[in-house]
């Protein structure tokens, strides 16, 4: 008789585990649609000494491949890497054909840390950061651009032009 009475409480708590799982896998899934719908409608990122027009990588995919295989970048652009949580972050130069700056951005848009990358270089981690700039080398040093800075993120408005 035992049993017979646990089994109802064990489907209950299975039950209960699905639904969190379920509500927690939502959740994930909500805040990284957050995230890209965020990160599609950032166009640039400004400095004091310049401004740097940007693709956005959010997917894991968009930022696995980065610029790997292009030849070069226009000048003032590069590609932001935009995460949804602020950390050390680890990247490699495995397929780039230039030199590249590397320049993390905090949160709250405070310049952590920028280096220069070379073509063949190992991999790498960079400061802590929730977003990676990756521009042409040589831009951050003829941008001022250096740790404790602080920069903004431009974002298209509404009407699809940016303010």
């Amino acid at each position: 008789m035992r049993a017979r009475a646990s089994r109802p409480r064990l489907f209950l708590v299975a039950g209960l585990v699905v639904a969190v799982l379920a509500i927690v896998t939502a959740g994930v899934s909500f805040r990284l649609y957050l995230l890209e719908a965020e990160a599609g409608r950032i166009t640039a990122v400004r400095f004091p000494g310049g401004e740097a027009a940007v693709e956005v990588a959010v997917s894991a995919a968009e930022r696995q491949t980065g610029l790997a295989g292009r030849e070069g970048l226009r000048p003032d652009s590069g590609m932001l890497f935009a995460y949804r949580d602020t950390g050390p972050r680890r990247f490699t130069m495995v397929g780039m054909r230039f030199p590249l700056d590397i320049i993390t951005i905090s949160g709250d848009g405070e310049v952590t840390g920028v280096q220069t990358r070379r073509p063949g270089d190992g991999a790498f981690d960079t400061p802590s950061a929730r977003y990676v700039l990756e521009v042409a080398a040589g831009w951050a040093a003829s941008h001022g651009v250096i740790p404790g800075l602080p920069s903004v993120l431009i974002y298209r408005n509404a009407e699809g032009g940016s303010p």
